[in-house]
């Protein structure tokens, strides 16, 4: 198994940071646009237990990959968490949380992973696949920056 994790602490009010993280849509402003994300998502796409959508993203030139996500747990103003469902990894779970701080709230993505077809797979997840993921959080950050603000 491997993780990931990323904490950053956003200036702004627990309603404004737990209204745009809960919205599936938001992923459309913090995915690379090199990316192409399109999603799928029926009725509202607000986060809640049982709720399952569909990205499509291009992690590589010329790769489409098909990724359905559930969410698994939700508890409002503190964190949710997904799963992936069906798609490129042998398991991947998200966990979202979200906690008061002096100066906003801090947001913290804690993803636990495995990759598939075993030892080429932990090959793959040294040279790539953990770098890829670094980089998709340091978009995020940016975005964040961008949309909110950082406190450093």
């Amino acid at each position: 198994m491997h993780r990931f994790i990323r904490t950053l602490t956003i200036p702004v009010e627990m309603e404004d940071a737990w209204a745009f993280f809960s919205d599936i849509k938001s992923l459309y402003e913090l995915t690379p646009a090199e990316m192409q994300l399109n999603l799928e998502i029926e009725g509202t796409s607000a986060v809640s237990e049982g709720k399952r959508f569909i990205s499509q993203v291009n992690p590589l030139p010329l790769l489409r990959v098909k990724w359905e996500s559930e969410i698994v747990e939700v508890r409002e103003r503190s964190y949710f968490i997904d799963r992936q469902v069906e798609g490129p990894f042998a398991s991947w779970q998200h966990h979202h949380s979200f906690r008061e701080v002096k100066n906003g709230i801090e947001v913290t993505d804690e993803i636990d992973y495995q990759v598939p077809f075993g030892k080429l797979g932990i090959w793959t997840n040294e040279i790539l696949i953990r770098k890829k993921i670094a980089r998709l959080f340091d978009y995020r950050t940016e975005q964040l920056k961008n949309k909110f603000g950082l406190v450093e």
